[in-house]
């Protein structure tokens, strides 16, 4: 082995002045804080730059009284309101804000006191019984009620108004001036302390203590006082601010806008922050500053930080990328270089062995410095490259270094490398770390490796990790491997099983470091910025649990220097015995205590600011029925986070129309558009990154009204409607079948009598000629041929009248004929060969009638006639038809036998013919009689009306 040495004496005088040197992250006394801050001024919103007071009210909201109005800011924006959009509101020259239990705000202005209560503002003034418009100052006493300071007296309010009292001469103190009376103050041990232009007094227990604020501060003029939640008293002057802690004044050396101007108002919020109203620079926040940065007034200087690294002595080291390396004693850094011995300025990685001698990784070798001297290793002595990116110190003593070309195992002056030969992933190493379970983990360009008794463990290879870039690796005290990747962000190794996590969660993708703190969570350093995530969710979602993973980020708007932490070297962040974790970054380093970093456990606030429908902007206080035939509806919310108002997310829901929680995100705003009219509930929730969602839910409700056709009298209405025209088409069907069907029974009865009126007469009359040509023929040859003649013209006209029965034809004798002619052939057909006389008679002025008529007026005829050469014995028949006006009559009568009794006209009412007779002539709206007697014929009237 070759050794190197250079700048012996150099650096052993280095390291014998930082020998002791412990590394604290101290303030220069217990009462002195470190504040980041924030400054609004009109350019930002506010309407004025003069805040007189502050206040946080119930719903989260901030309020700052300005002489140009009355501002109400939700972390992001402002709200103005003034005399011209607020007439109750006389003045613009706001003086104090007060919220009573009852939750009423109350502002007192230069020309009056006003109230804001469920949404709405009053005015009040010397009508009401104030002393003087110019009101100063406001107070709640012990009673509850609201006390207004004006400058004619004090005023309490009762029963809506106030009445005047005198002052209370116990608060005065004896011996001060009241015109030089500023403000004072009463702080929760019961002490009065008053500042007036002389300076700050203290009373207690009789007794009046001056506090010296010269030479802390270039006024002694006190403008404003307050107690924060801890005890400590802000004190305000014209010429900046300070604190007094314990009976010792710290001045608040900056920000610029408190260490110069005016102070005219103190507020401290929820969560802990000072606000600071100033006369000129508008309001300012003061927060406990959460990251430290070090750099070049410290003695870093611009540039990339590689990697960070403290001893067995707390010293802190860190690696630049061309500097050389920085040594920290608390307050400022000291370098080594080459000048000192070093091989190379760039400095890849830090670590040290068990002689606590300090091992530096550069590009040319490993530098070892052992009491001042300095030896290099490189690969001359067995080396496998001399670019050394991760050092690695066993729990034997024996030291790991990671190379481009395998990993080298330094042990009591030997070398023994392994490459890919022997097993390794990728020959190109970075982070290397000894698990609880034996094995040395070793990250790779290609994935991760376990070396086990020198040899790879081929068992635990996990194919999530095969092509993934290792390049930071963690064990926690549960036994779990964390490990982050170049490209596929976070993993973590439980056993024997390797899992990844999804980017979707909103871890990086790039990860450079992993670190655990106090509170057992998991701190990641990224190109990107810093993030923190709870390890507990991390290990419940990698074992398939459903649960929400809350990730915070932090860059640039959390007072980070810069955002990129991607160091390149190892260590990339290292936690020190105080709990402070310490990042390289590419300005400097970074420092936080994690006691200063816990998750924050108060759910963000909410608030819905404003609805909008179809363009008109409604009062959500107000908002219980809108109008029909809304088509778009939108709401505008907020949530309170005042120190990270970016890192809220909200989730929203309307019931009656979303079936489950809309996640928006960091989007304040929802929309909706063609809702149907009902009732609906609008429910919002907020949290932080880091925090659960709102334990309670802002809600507003609200109706939208139906248009007349979308009511339910409407509906019901129309229902009955559609239901009547439903039932009026089930009885036109009914009585449609019931019509069709009597229409068969009749056209069944009409061809009935068709048949006996005509084929069965035919067939009758045909039967008789037969029967008579059979008594002819013996005694007159001649007699029988006529009959014959005859028998067969009475087979044709049966024929024909048949075919026309049939099929529903008219009577048809080949010529067109009257209703007379037509009834005399019919009738002499019926009496042919009868010894009958007939005689037929027409009277009045004959008039033609429809042909179906007229068929059945010749049936009925042809029907009479035949029941009479059947059943009368008559010797004589008269037929006359009547043609009136108004009707016409057929009536038929002889002079035959009659009937015996009404009963036989009953009993011959049943007989087919006569039945037939009467449903013809109903069928053709007429009227048919009948009359009879013994001996003296029968005489049947047929009467139609005639139109």
């Amino acid at each position: 082995m070759r050794l190197q040495v250079s700048g012996r004496s150099n650096i052993a005088a280095l390291i014998g002045l930082f020998a002791n040197a412990a590394m604290v992250w101290a303030l220069s006394s217990e009462g002195s804080a470190i504040y980041s801050h924030q400054t609004w001024r009109t350019e930002d919103g506010l309407p004025q730059n003069s805040v007189h007071s502050i206040l946080e009210t119930s719903d989260g909201y901030l309020w700052f009284a300005t002489e140009g109005g009355l501002a109400r800011f939700d972390g992001l924006k402002f709200a103005v309101f003034d005399s011209e959009n607020t007439p109750e509101l006389r003045s613009n020259n706001i003086r104090a804000l007060l919220e009573t239990k009852d939750n009423s705000f109350w502002i007192a202005t230069a020309d009056g006191v006003s109230r804001l209560k469920n949404g709405s503002f009053r005015a009040f003034t010397t009508r009401d019984g104030l002393p003087d418009n110019d009101v100063l100052s406001l107070q709640q006493n012990g009673s509850g009620d609201v006390e207004a300071t004006t400058s004619d007296g004090i005023a309490v309010f009762r029963n809506e108004r106030f009445i005047r009292r005198e002052a209370d001469s116990e608060t005065l103190l004896s011996g001060l001036s009241r015109v030089n009376r500023q403000v004072q103050l009463k702080d929760r041990e019961g002490r009065l302390w008053v500042g007036t232009s002389d300076g700050l007094f203290l009373s207690q227990k009789g007794q009046i203590q001056t506090i010296a604020l010269r030479p802390f501060l270039r006024s002694a003029r006190v403008t404003a006082l307050s107690e924060d939640r801890s005890g400590v008293i802000w004190i305000g002057t014209e010429a900046g601010a300070a604190r007094f802690v314990n009976g010792t004044l710290y001045p608040i050396a900056s920000p610029e806008p408190l260490s110069q101007g005016l102070i005219l108002s103190f507020f401290e919020d929820r969560d802990g922050d000072m606000w600071v109203g100033t006369d000129l620079n508008g309001v300012t926040v003061l927060r406990d500053q959460r990251f430290r940065s070090v750099g070049r007034f410290e003695g870093i200087p611009e540039g990339l930080i590689r990697c960070v690294f403290a001893d067995a002595t707390g010293t802190l080291w860190a690696g630049t990328n061309g500097n050389g390396l920085r040594r920290f004693d608390g307050k400022k850094f000291s370098s080594v270089t080459t000048s000192n011995g070093l091989s190379s300025d760039v400095i890849l990685s830090i670590g040290s062995d068990t002689r606590n001698d300090l091992l530096v990784g550069t590009p040319d070798g490993l530098n070892i410095i052992h009491q001042g001297h300095v030896r290099w290793l490189t690969s001359a002595d067995g080396l496998p490259d001399d670019l050394i990116r991760s050092i690695y110190k066993d729990a034997d003593g024996s030291i790991w270094l990671g190379t481009r070309r395998g990993l080298a195992h330094y042990n009591e002056g030997r070398v023994t490398n392994y490459t890919t030969a022997d097993g390794l992933a990728s020959d190109l190493v970075g982070a290397v770390l000894r698990g609880q379970n034996g094995c040395l983990w070793v990250g790779t360009l290609k994935g991760l490796t376990c070396l086990r008794n020198n040899k790879v463990d081929r068992a635990l290879v996990f194919s999530v990790l095969a092509q993934d870039p290792i390049t930071a690796l963690f064990q926690d005290s549960e036994g779990i491997l964390w490990i982050g990747t170049e490209a596929n962000g976070l993993a973590c190794v439980r056993g024997a099983s390797a899992f990844q996590f999804s980017s979707s969660l909103g871890l990086p993708r790039t990860i450079s470091g992993v670190v655990e703190d106090a509170q057992r969570q998991l701190w990641l350093t990224s190109p990107h910025g810093l993030y923190r995530v709870d390890k507990a969710a991390l290990n419940a979602y990698a074992r398939g649990q459903h649960t929400d993973v809350s990730v915070v980020s932090y860059g640039t708007a959390d007072g980070l220097p810069v955002n990129d932490f991607g160091g390149g070297g190892h260590p990339t962040v290292w936690r020190d015995e105080q709990n402070t974790l310490w990042f390289p970054s590419a300005r400097g380093i970074v420092s936080i205590n994690t006691h200063n970093a816990d998750p924050i456990q108060v759910t963000p606030r909410v608030s819905i600011e404003g609805v909008i429908a179809d363009d008109r902007h409604l009062d959500p206080s107000r908002m219980v029925k809108l109008a029909p035939g809304l088509a778009r509806l939108s709401f505008e919310y907020t949530g309170f986070n005042f120190a990270a108002p970016h890192q809220i997310q909200f989730r929203y829901r309307l019931d009656g129309f979303d079936k489950s929680w809309v996640e928006a995100g960091r989007r304040r705003t929802a929309y909706y558009t063609n809702l149907t009219p009902g009732n609906y509930r609008f429910r919002l929730a907020a949290r932080n990154e880091d925090g659960r969602w709102s334990s309670e839910a802002a809600t507003l409700s609200f109706e939208l009204q139906p248009r007349f056709y979308q009511t339910r009298l409407f509906s019901l209405v129309t229902f009955m409607i559609v239901a009547g025209i439903a039932y009026a088409l089930y009885l036109w069907r009914v009585n449609r079948v019931r019509t069709q069907f009597y229409a068969v029974i009749a056209e069944r009865n009409r061809i009935a009598r068709e048949i006996h009126d005509t084929l069965a007469q035919g067939l009758v009359g045909i039967s008789v000629q037969l029967q008579l040509i059979k008594r002819l023929i013996p005694s007159s040859k001649q007699s029988a041929e006529e009959v014959l003649d005859s028998t067969q013209e009475l087979v044709q006209n049966s024929l024909n009248e048949a075919r026309r029965a049939i099929w529903n034809l008219r009577f048809d004798s080949g010529v067109e004929e009257d209703l007379p002619s037509r009834l005399s052939k019919a009738i002499r057909q019926a009496v042919q060969n009868r010894p009958l006389k007939v005689k037929l008679e027409v009277s009045g002025i004959y008039r033609r009638l429809p042909s179906r008529i007229e068929d059945e007026v010749i049936r009925i005829g042809q029907e009479a006639v035949t029941n009479v050469v059947r059943h009368a014995n008559a010797t004589r028949l008269d037929i006359r038809l009547i043609f009136g006006a108004t009707k016409a009559e057929m009536n038929i009568s002889d002079d035959g036998q009659g009937f015996a009794s009404q009963d036989r006209v009953k009993g011959a009412d049943q007989h087919f013919g006569l039945r037939g007779m009467r449903e013809r002539a109903a069928g053709i709206n007429g009227k048919l009689s009948l009359t009879s007697s013994i001996g003296r014929g029968t005489q049947i009237c047929l009467e139609l009306p005639l139109k």
